[in-house]
């Protein structure tokens, strides 16, 4: 009995998607068993004990399905084993793309994903983080489906369906995408693997996957309102799709460097200092524009104009790709929860420091890498600490209030008025 799921599990599984999918359930468990063990409310949270996430109004026609599997019910150890489960296919199909051999580096890869500060505040919102995951499964697999001399149009449309079942859970993950397929071209405009038409021709192929696949995604929405009987919400914008003007498209581009920005910097650091969190994220990017010079370099990418022209146009995207909505309506805010595809910028760069580095550099960039996952591991269960502690204080506010009104009630009271704030 089940011979034949061992041997497909022994034979056909590589070690480097075994090893990606383990490091990302161990290190997940470190970071996040916290919140997969304790009720730690949210606003949102309470009244979601038993939901069954039928968010069509908002865009997210996929999410109850994506989450039926873990059953309707807000079980922080279910959905939390089910999140890693997504994650840890995530990673394997990562590696995959960039074909990564070294065990260190798979391992930080798992790393470095499942512990990511987005993660965390997904975690928050625990009873759709598993719908969730599987949007950011759904987005890496159609990346390795439209890989950089995949000429195969079956493999463009099941790239194009994914896409539209991804934006149909959680519209946010359509940018995990993106970023990982530029990190993927970049990563082959290094390697000079393919002629010049070959790279076009993989771009053509993105408008086909993304255009089609939200093309698909938008009439999936309408069709489900209708048979719904229900209107777009006045949510993050949602019902403005589409309504922009050269002014707003100036205020988006704002709003995106402003949004990239804090997220690296931990916030405003005129109002809180330099962190040890920005202290390591500019040494990243510091770090990472130094590797892909010195990639350039040993490539000879910068002998080359029109390799070099589409890598500088590759990075100019990245940000507009990361906040890719706030172009498609002017209401839309970022937050930490919707920027998990930043996460791919970090294994892209540690994968360049594995390729491109001499021994004692990438062995150097590894103890990096491996601290800043030691510090995101920290965060994360600093910030269910400070959840725990914030939902005690809201508790005991609460009976406080409650006695008051015990006490002065003569049973006379029908209305109560609340004044002040938190």
């Amino acid at each position: 009995m089940g011979e034949s799921i061992l041997r497909l599990y022994r034979e056909r599984i590589k070690s480097t998607w075994k090893l990606a999918f383990f490091s990302v359930l161990v290190i997940g468990l470190i970071a996040h068993l916290y919140k997969f063990t304790n009720t730690l409310l949210n606003h949102d949270a309470l009244y979601h004990a038993y939901a069954t996430q039928n968010t069509v109004a908002i865009g997210r026609w996929f999410l109850m399905v994506a989450c039926w599997p873990s059953t309707f019910f807000d079980l922080p150890w279910i959905t939390g084993l089910f999140s890693l489960f997504w994650i840890g296919l995530t990673a394997a199909v990562i590696v995959d793309i960039f074909e990564v051999k070294n065990p260190v580096a798979i391992a930080l890869t798992g790393g470095l994903l499942v512990s990511f500060p987005c993660i965390v505040n997904t975690f928050f919102f625990q009873y759709a983080a598993d719908g969730y995951m599987l949007a950011m499964f759904l987005a890496a697999l159609a990346v390795r489906l439209s890989l950089v001399g995949d000429r195969s149009w079956k493999h463009t449309f099941l790239a194009l369906l994914l896409i539209c079942f991804s934006c149909g859970i959680y519209q946010a993950y359509v940018s995990f995408a993106l970023l990982l397929s530029m990190c993927h071209y970049m990563w082959e405009l290094f390697s000079k693997r393919y002629e010049r038409r070959e790279y076009g021709h993989w771009i053509l192929r993105q408008l086909v996957v993304y255009g089609g696949g939200l093309l698909a995604y938008w009439l999936m929405w309408k069709l489900c309102m209708a048979a719904e009987h229900v209107h777009a919400a006045d949510y993050q914008g949602i019902g403005e799709l589409g309504q922009l003007g050269l002014g707003t498209l100036v205020l988006a581009l704002k709003e995106t460097l402003t949004t990239v920005a804090r997220f690296f910097l931990g916030g405003d650091i005129r109002t809180y200092g330099l962190t040890l969190y920005a202290a390591l994220n500019i040494l990243f990017l510091l770090g990472t524009a130094a590797v892909m010079i010195l990639a350039g370099i040993k490539t000879g990418l910068f002998k080359e104009g029109w390799r070099l022209l589409l890598m500088l146009l590759s990075l100019l995207v990245i940000p507009v790709f990361a906040c890719m909505w706030v172009y498609a309506s002017p209401e839309v805010v970022y937050h930490m929860l919707m920027l998990q595809s930043l996460s791919v910028l970090y294994i892209f760069s540690l994968l360049l420091f594995e390729r491109y580095c001499k021994p004692r550099h990438s062995t150097a960039a590894a103890v990096f890498f491996a601290l800043l996952v030691l510090k995101f591991v920290l965060q994360a269960n600093a910030c269910y600490f400070e959840m725990d502690k914030c939902m005690e204080r809201s508790r005991e506010t609460a009976t406080e209030m409650l006695t008051r009104i015990h006490e002065l009630d003569d049973g006379s009271v029908k209305y109560i008025a609340f004044a002040g704030g938190g």
